[in-house]
């Protein structure tokens, strides 16, 4: 493991990630970016609701591109608004997950990957994040993936494994019966807009979004 600078961990292989449990937590609670590296694979984790973390990723994220590394990049959401219906199931990521106590997962995918026919239904999903993070998403060439999304994505309604690319993908919604909103916006600020479509009556989606500790307007 080493540092470069004081506002970046990194850790070059698996196992020295699992032995560096108490340094990952401090620099995930200090809000700092944490890679993961071999000598293929770029992991890169960061807040994207901290502004200095977000910031010196996409510097990060440029200085590394210029590298023979495989850019695997995912920006991780410790906010209860996004429900826990995508994680990565390799073993590195679960244990990073829990260390943080972090269930949900903002993964940026490369557009490259074919997606499962389950995710192409009629209709879409998606997360709007700050400028930040866009720029970020940008940069590598991404897509965000909070309920599962593409362009003609939908959610799922069942509990379901779906194999995108040579990546697992749990997707266990607690509320089954509950069809997400069909977009978020996360406003300058983090002010957070639900737009949704579908049939759901305001008391229902009232009901559904205050047990996380939202106010609904």
């Amino acid at each position: 493991m080493e540092s470069e600078g004081e506002e970046i961990l990194v850790i070059k292989n698996q196992n020295e990630l699992f032995m560096s449990a108490n340094k990952i937590k401090e620099a995930w609670e200090e809000g700092k970016p944490i890679i993961a590296r071999d000598k293929s694979i770029f992991t890169l984790y960061a807040s994207p609701f901290n502004r200095k973390a977000v910031e010196s990723t996409i510097e990060l994220t440029l200085k590394q591109s210029e590298k023979k590394y495989y850019l695997y990049p995912y920006i991780i959401s410790d906010e209860k608004f996004v429900e826990k219906f995508v994680y990565i199931a390799y073993p590195s990521e679960r244990f990073f997950l829990n260390l943080t106590k972090t269930e949900n997962l903002i993964m940026l995918a490369k557009a490259f990957f074919n997606f499962h026919p389950k995710l192409l239904l009629n209709g879409k999903i998606g997360v709007k994040l700050a400028d930040e993070n866009n720029k970020l998403i940008k940069i590598i060439g991404g897509i965000t993936l909070a309920f599962p999304y593409i362009k003609n994505g939908t959610p799922v309604f069942h509990s379901s494994q779906i194999e995108i690319g040579d990546i697992i993908v749990d997707i266990s919604p607690e509320l089954s019966s509950f069809k997400p909103p069909s977009y978020i916006e996360i406003t300058e600020g983090y002010v957070v807009k639900f737009i949704f479509e579908g049939e759901i009556s305001r008391y229902d989606f009232k009901n559904k979004f205050e047990v996380f500790g939202l106010k609904v307007i």
